[in-house]
Formats: structure tokens, C-alpha cells, sequence
């Protein structure tokens, strides 16, 4: 008998509880359909983040 199992990871942050204006990264990771959220503990700035991709938008600062 073949099993087959199905793994996923995405990242998304949660306006519904920001902080001084940052909202908290999650990672989801789903096995199996079953979904689990975990905390990253790290916040970041909505307009800093692409939900779209589900991670953080390339900045670049001038340093000189």
C-alpha cells in the first residue's frame, strides 16, 4: 500500500493584533490539510511586507 502526504509552508502576518503599528509573521505549515500557525515572534511594517508573496519587500538603503 502507497501512502502519499502533502506539505506546505507559507508565511502571513496578523493586522487583527498589531503592535505600534507592526504586525506579528506567522508561519503556516500545513500537513495533510491539517493547518498550524507559529509565531515568529519578529513584526514587520505593512507597508514593508507583500502578502502576495508572503515575505518581506527587498529594500535597499544607500549607505554612504
Amino acid at each position: 500500500m502507497q501512502t502519499s502526504q502533502s506539505f506546505g509552508i507559507h508565511f502571513t502576518t496578523r493586522p487583527d493584533i498589531a503592535k505600534d503599528g507592526k504586525e506579528p509573521i506567522y508561519a503556516c505549515v500545513t500537513v495533510n490539510r491539517q493547518r498550524a500557525y507559529i509565531a515568529l515572534k519578529q513584526n514587520v511594517d505593512p507597508k514593508n511586507w507583500d502578502s502576495g508573496k508572503g515575505a518581506a519587500k527587498v529594500t535597499r538603503m544607500k549607505i554612504y
